[in-house]
């Protein structure tokens, strides 16, 4: 006589296989959700004021950048202007301010804490030397450099890198070797430096209809008077 499963025999066995299905389901998806906080992971860091950047800085100078990687940018030395002296020829590899987090796990790379200097340009550089005498560090990936353009003009930082004004290179190194001396207690800032506050300080701050066109967005119109007092 043939033998049959009773059907609380079936049932048990569905719901066995509905509950495993289930457990792996639920298993998968927490492994999920812990994997996300890794994947969403960024670099982050407390972003130096310039006038950290300044104190912590060993020399101030203006460069050409020779050769540029997110790893190591090799530059020339185009003039020194404040500090120590710096070897004709150095190497930018890494950064003295500590990231609280990244945006890579161990042993991968990380996109974000990395050098953005590009080759060709020319820069003004707060570095902090090393160990090695060729070898210097930026503040952080956005702070401890000013870029120089075509016209000449340096997107400058007097408070915060987040802050920036477009200047022309002579004031620039005007007010900056100032800072660096001051918060360095080396010298005194010139008198040529006071004249040229007190002139910019005299002028208007808003500017005409045909020169705010003439800027248009790329140079906010009160920059000059934003240095003058951050200095």
């Amino acid at each position: 006589m043939a033998k049959h499963s009773s059907p609380s025999r079936g049932t048990e066995v569905a719901i066995g296989a509905r509950f495993l299905r289930t457990t792996i389901a639920k298993f998968f998806l927490v492994v999920m959700l812990i994997q996300i906080p890794s994947l969403l992971l960024g670099a982050v860091w407390n972003e130096p004021r310039h006038k950290q950047v300044v104190t912590e800085a060993d020399t101030l100078g203006l460069f050409q950048i020779e050769s540029a990687s997110p790893l190591k940018s090799i530059a020339r030395k185009v003039r020194h202007l404040a500090g120590s002296e710096t070897p004709d020829t150095i190497e930018i590899n890494s950064f003295y301010t500590d990231p609280s987090s990244l945006s890579a796990r161990i042993g991968t790379y990380d996109d974000e804490w990395t050098l953005h200097l590009k080759a060709s340009r020319k820069y003004y550089l707060f570095l902090k030397g090393s160990h090695d005498a060729n070898s210097w560090r930026l503040a952080s990936p956005t702070a401890g450099f000013a870029e120089v353009g075509d016209d000449g003009m340096v997107s400058a930082t007097f408070r915060i890198s987040l802050h920036r004004a477009l200047l022309d290179s002579s004031a620039y190194e005007l007010l900056q070797i100032c800072i660096f001396e001051k918060l360095h207690s080396t010298s005194t800032c010139s008198s040529e430096v006071y004249k040229y506050i007190d002139e910019q300080l005299s002028k208007d701050p808003r500017p005409s209809i045909q020169t705010r066109q003439k800027r248009k967005a790329d140079h906010f119109s009160i920059s000059t008077r934003h240095s003058k007092l951050r200095t």
